[in-house]
Parts: structure tokens; sequence; C-alpha cells
């Protein structure tokens, strides 16, 4: 990807409301699913967290620390914007850092195990089998870890979908395939659930497709920005057509005492 089109990507994102499909009832569903499991005040990472339509849920609902990482700074830059407006429960603290590198970037905070790590929509930037393999320390013995991941919902997804995720998300796998991956990088899984296809649509792929139209007359003169558009107007195209057989699946795992 050019810086061209990199730029670009993230003007198609930019002022959203989140980066990836999910929704509040479904954050706050996978919670419920651990609250039981964590201390009065529990120190937590969020991984990935974009703008933080999550994290501010999961502020307003947990005292403690969030450690909140993103990689984009605009986005982080939002983040404590809100933060500062909302005065949430929990104390937030954002990081910019890849997600290969959390591990240095909380420096001394690492040697200090987390209760909870959470990340909506953001471990396939490692693949989900390396991204458990670097979350497995940072948590306390018993910590627990909520993620989402894109999961074919059939064992015989059509040639339309296979093609296209192939080339974008060769790693996707089954919820079968992806409970066994969980259960052998150490967690025992707590619980699973499809998100709805609302969470896709409300916040993300609609407000996505209404940018895609200005954009493409802005940038008419410009093939290398047009693949980009194109890209991804066909990403949300091939949901529309076969939103049954794929989708994101929030995963809540508890690590298992070695």
């Amino acid at each position: 990807m050019t810086d061209a089109q990199r730029a670009l990507f993230f003007e198609i994102h930019a002022g959203l409301p989140q980066q990836a499909p999910g929704d509040e009832a479904s954050t706050r569903r996978a919670l419920r699913l651990v609250a039981e499991r964590l201390p009065t005040a529990p120190r937590v990472l969020d991984l990935g967290c974009g703008t933080g339509r999550q994290t501010l849920v999961l502020a307003a609902l947990l005292d403690g620390e969030i450690v909140a990482v993103d990689n984009h700074r605009p986005y982080l830059d939002r983040l404590a914007a809100q933060i500062q407006r909302g005065h949430p429960r929990a104390d937030v603290r954002p990081l910019e850092a890849d997600l290969h590198d959390v591990p240095d970037a909380l420096g001394p905070a690492a040697a200090e195990p987390f209760d909870m790590i959470w990340a909506e929509g953001s471990l396939y930037l490692l693949g989900l089998a390396a991204a458990l393999a670097v979350i497995h320390p940072l948590l306390h013995a018993e910590g627990v870890l909520a993620f989402t991941e894109l999961t074919w919902l059939t064992e015989e997804p059509s040639d339309a979908a296979r093609a296209f995720w192939a080339a974008e998300y060769p790693a996707m796998q089954t919820v079968a395939a992806n409970r066994a991956l969980v259960r052998d990088a150490g967690f025992d899984l707590l619980g699973d659930f499809v998100l709805p296809e609302a969470s896709w649509w409300d916040g993300y792929y609609r407000p996505v497709e209404a940018r895609l139209s200005r954009l493409r007359d802005e940038h008419a003169h410009a093939p290398e920005l047009l693949d980009v558009i194109a890209a991804t107007q066909a990403e949300i195209d091939l949901y529309r057509a076969h939103a049954e057989e794929y989708g994101y699946v929030f995963y809540v795992a508890q690590k298992r005492p070695s």
C-alpha cells in the first residue's frame, strides 16, 4: 500500500464510531461472561482500541485501570478527548504501539500481569495463533480474555466468499477451529457468540459506504486511490450477499493455571 493509499484508508475510517464490526450490547454481553471472575478494580489491556467505542463501554462499567493500545495516533487522540469529556469510572491510559510491540511498549508495566485483555476486531493483524502467544504471558494466572475474530460460520462457504477472504485474511477459521486454537494456547473457553448483522451495518458499513460515494468523485482521476475505494466497496457488497457464511464471533476465555 502506498502512502497515498494508506492516507485514504484512514480517511475512509476517520470519525467513525468504530473501525470494525461491533456494538455496545455485544461488548456488555461479553463482559457479563467474565465479570464475576474479575477483581473489584481490574487492570485491563484493550488491544487495537481504535477510537475506543468498546474502551469507553468498559470504562463506564469497571473501576480500575484500562491501558488502551492502538498504532494510529489520531484514533488515540480522539479517545483521549472523549475520556476528558466523559469522566469514566476507570482510569484510561492511551498507548501508541503496534500489537506485536505491546510488551516492549508497556515497559516495566508489562511485569505486572493484567486481569483482563480485550480485543475487538484487532487480532487478525497478527493472526489468532500468534496473537494468543503474545497475550498469554501478559495475563495473570487466572486472567480472562475477550476478543472478536472474523470466522467462517459454515464448513462450505461459497466460491465468492472463499476467494475474497483467501486474499484478505487467509488465516480465517471456523468456530470449532478457533475454539481449538484458544484451548491449545492455554485457555479454557467460557463462551462464544456471533455478533448480529446490525453490528456490521449500523456503526461501520453504512457510514463507510456513504463516505465512499463522496470519495469516488474526489479521486476520480487517481486510479490507485480508486482501487482502495473499490476494494472497500467489494468487501461491503460481499457481506451484503453472504452474511450467513461468515461473521465476527466473540470468544471469551480464562487463562488455564499452569
